[in-house]
C-alpha cells in the first residue's frame, strides 16, 4: 500500500533527523541571501538633560538652559556593494548545499521505502514457501501414518519408516526456520517505519500480489539517470564547491561598502522634522575580509 508506506515514512527517526538537515540547509542559505540586500536600522531617542547652575558644563556652554529636551531621529541604511559577486557565489554554495541535502532526504525516502517493499517481498515469498511446506509435511505424515499401518500388518521394513520420519523432521525443521524469518522481516519493517517490533504486519496472498502490476515506463535509457536523487545530489554538491571556490578567490579583492545616515536632530519638538534639522552622513569604505 503505497499511501501507508508513505505516512510510516514520517515516523522514521532517520527521516526525520535528515528531514531536519534540510531544514537547517534552507535557513542557512536565507541568511547568506540576506547579504545579498542593504540593512536598514532605525532608532528614535527623547532625552531630557537637566544642568546645575554650578556645573562646569555651564561655563562651557553658557547658552544652554537649566533644563533641556533633545529629540534624536537616526535611520541607518548599510549596504555591501556586491562588485566582485562575492556574495552571489557564496549565496549559489549554500543553495546548492541545501539542494543536495534535499535530494538526499529524497534518496533516503527511496532507500528506506525500497527495502520496505524487499522485506515484504520476502515476507511473502516465505509465506507461500510455508505453505507449501505444511502440504507436504501433511502428506509426509499421513504416508508415514500408512507405514505405520502396514509395518502392522508385516507389510513394510524399518528402513522405510525412518526415512519418511526422518523427512518429517526436516521438513518441520524447515518451516520454524521459515516462521523465524518471518518475523525478523516483520520486525524490521516496523524499525523502519519507526514502529515498535513487536507490532503486527498485514500482508497480502501471494497469488494477489503477483496480479499487480508495476508502473514502468516504456522506454528505459540512460535519460533515466537523470532522475536519481544521489546524482543529482552529488551534481549539486559539485556545484556548492566550485562556488565555495569562487568565493575564496574573491577573498583576495576589497570589499566596498556604502553607509548612509540621515538624522534629524533638534532641542525643540516644533523644529524637529524641518530642514533645520537634518542631519547626513554617507560614507564609503573599502577592505580586505
Amino acid at each position: 500500500n503505497v499511501p501507508q508506506i508513505r505516512f510510516l515514512l514520517k515516523k522514521n527517526p532517520g527521516i526525520l533527523s535528515v528531514k531536519e538537515k534540510v531544514g537547517a540547509a534552507n535557513k542557512t542559505a536565507l541568511e547568506v541571501r540576506s547579504k545579498l540586500f542593504p540593512d536598514i536600522s532605525g532608532l528614535f531617542q527623547y532625552s531630557w538633560l537637566y544642568i546645575s547652575n554650578n556645573n562646569f558644563v555651564r561655563s562651557l556652554l553658557p547658552a544652554l538652559e537649566e533644563s533641556n529636551f533633545l529629540y534624536n531621529l537616526v535611520f541607518d541604511f548599510n549596504y555591501e556593494i556586491d562588485l566582485f559577486g562575492k556574495n552571489q557565489k557564496r549565496y549559489q554554495a549554500s543553495l546548492g548545499a541545501a539542494k543536495a541535502s534535499l535530494l538526499e532526504y529524497e534518496q533516503a525516502k527511496v532507500i528506506l521505502s525500497t527495502s520496505i517493499a524487499q522485506c515484504y517481498t520476502n515476507i511473502v515469498a516465505m509465506q507461500a514457501k510455508k505453505i507449501v511446506l505444511e502440504k507436504m509435511l501433511s502428506q509426509k505424515e499421513k504416508y508415514v501414518e500408512l507405514i505405520k499401518l502396514r509395518k502392522e500388518n508385516k507389510l513394510n521394513s524399518d528402513i522405510e519408516e525412518n526415512t519418511f520420519k526422518q523427512k518429517v523432521k526436516s521438513i518441520n525443521e524447515g518451516i520454524k526456520t521459515i516462521e523465524k524469518e518471518i518475523i525478523l522481516e516483520k520486525s524490521l519493517i516496523n524499525i523502519f517505519v519507526g514502529r515498535s517490533p513487536e507490532e503486527k504486519v498485514e500482508t497480502s496472498p501471494v497469488h494477489k500480489v503477483l496480479d499487480r502490476k508495476l508502473g514502468l515506463p516504456k522506454d528505459v535509457s540512460s535519460s533515466l539517470l537523470m532522475h536519481r536523487a544521489d546524482l543529482l545530489s552529488s551534481f549539486w554538491i559539485t556545484k556548492k564547491y566550485a562556488n565555495d571556490v569562487g568565493v575564496a578567490i574573491r577573498n583576495f579583492l576589497p570589499d566596498i561598502t556604502v553607509a548612509d545616515i540621515p538624522t534629524l536632530l533638534s532641542g525643540s519638538a516644533s523644529e524637529f522634522f524641518t530642514s533645520e534639522s537634518f542631519i547626513n552622513n554617507l560614507s564609503g569604505f573599502w577592505g580586505f575580509g
